[in-house]
């Protein structure tokens, strides 16, 4: 579900960059609502860059699983 959830959200992006291409001017707040993430531009290399985090890892030190908790 995650996987493609991303992938719709990868494309959705990919309409809106080019969509701004054409206009010269990238709209964040779309992707940003598109992605329900919040992204962060990077002005020097004209790179809009959104995160998330994945949620698919189980993570453990010593044998002790790590709990990961995001807000």
């Amino acid at each position: 579900m995650k996987s493609k959830l991303s992938k719709i959200a990868f494309v959705l992006v990919l309409a809106v960059t080019a969509s701004a291409a054409q206009s010269k001017t990238l709209d964040t707040a779309q992707i940003d609502e598109l992605t329900g993430l919040k992204g962060k531009l990077n002005e020097q290399e004209g790179v809009y860059k959104v995160s998330s985090p994945r949620t698919d890892l189980k993570i453990s030190v010593d044998k002790w699983q790590m709990l990961l908790l995001w807000a």
